[in-house]
């Protein structure tokens, strides 16, 4: 009895200062589990929005399950003004039209589906404010419009649209969805917690268990932004140099999302996989979770809409191994 009770005490003392929390009560513990996923900016805009309904949503599904990612992360549109993804809310308050700038064809539900057969979760990104470079949801929806194509304060009006527009997608693809990732919540456009707050309440609205991030900039290392995040958003270009000091940073899920190609959206392979794989090694044994961006295809001359090139497949693939031959329990 008295070494059960020395047991109880010291587990009582672990859960209090976050050490052994019980996996039910940690939103992250399926990210944590993960620990790689893979981030797509597929964005349309004036010149391609067509391409939404050409996008094959089970070619990149498969691949994304041959990679071994645990999630993936598809952007709902970004500064043009055009989305990924039907939202009446969006319509009604900008002063358009259904299908005029956002997508009739539903390619996040579509996804979301494929992915789940395969056993991986979706995640949605999305701005903390409206399209920069639409004048006429900028000024519908409240916020300052004296420049065009540029980060804005975000106003109280102006984020409480927001929010609405964000909990129409959430309550549109409930438990399909498993977290979102906001851009663009920076502290020069006066983001702050009740907005932060506004946003994640929006996000949860249709699925309670959903976690959310909101990404402050590039960073040297990663950091809370908000009281309201579940995981560090962890914008990293030069992500060697980011460290994971254990799974948890300020109480969230350490977490670090990057680029495999020469920028956000490009489709080679910047660094050999042999210097990825110390860092990636230390940083996921250490308890942290990371993100690639992968490139979209855009020309059908080159394979199916959406598709992966080989290049960074092939990256992901010795990517993920690695990761399940490091943290492997019977390593």
């Amino acid at each position: 009895m008295r070494c059960n009770r020395f047991f109880l005490a010291t587990l009582g003392i672990a859960i209090l200062f976050g050490c052994g929390k019980p996996k039910d009560s940690v939103p992250t513990e399926w990210l944590y589990q993960a620990k790689v996923g893979a981030f797509m900016h597929f964005l349309p805009n004036e010149n391609n929005f067509h391409l939404v309904d050409s996008f094959d949503v089970n070619y990149l599904a498969n691949q994304l399950k041959e990679a071994g990612v645990g999630y993936f992360v598809l952007t709902l549109g970004q500064n043009s003004g055009y989305f990924n993804a039907p939202n009446p809310t969006y319509d009604a308050i900008a002063g358009y039209e259904a299908g005029q700038k956002t997508s009739t064809r539903d390619l996040p539900m579509e996804m979301a589906q494929a992915l789940k057969e395969r056993g991986i979760s979706m995640m949605l990104y999305l701005p903390s404010q409206t399209p920069n470079r639409d004048l006429q949801s900028v000024v519908n929806f409240g916020f300052p419009h004296d420049e065009i194509n540029t980060d804005r304060q975000i106003t109280p009006q102006g984020a409480a649209n927001w929010a609405k527009v964000i909990a129409w997608w959430s309550a549109h693809y409930g438990t399909l969805v498993r977290g979102w990732w906001f851009d663009g919540s920076y502290s020069w456009c006066q983001f702050h917690d009740s907005i932060a707050k506004a946003y994640a309440d929006a996000a949860k609205s249709g699925n309670p268990t959903s976690i959310v991030a909101f990404n402050p900039g590039v960073r040297p290392e990663c950091q809370r932004n908000a009281a309201t995040e579940d995981y560090t958003a962890g914008e990293a270009n030069d992500f060697l140099s980011m460290q994971a000091h254990g799974r948890y940073t300020d109480n969230l899920q350490t977490h670090v999302l990057t680029y495999l190609g020469s920028n956000w959206g490009a489709r080679d392979c910047r660094i050999p996989f042999e210097q990825i794989e110390p860092w990636l090694t230390a940083f996921t044994d250490s308890g942290g979770v990371v993100t690639f961006d992968v490139g979209a295809n855009y020309n059908l001359q080159e394979g199916p809409i959406g598709s992966l090139s080989s290049s960074q497949l092939e990256q992901l693939k010795q990517i993920t191994h690695s990761v399940r031959r490091s943290t492997s329990p019977e390593q």
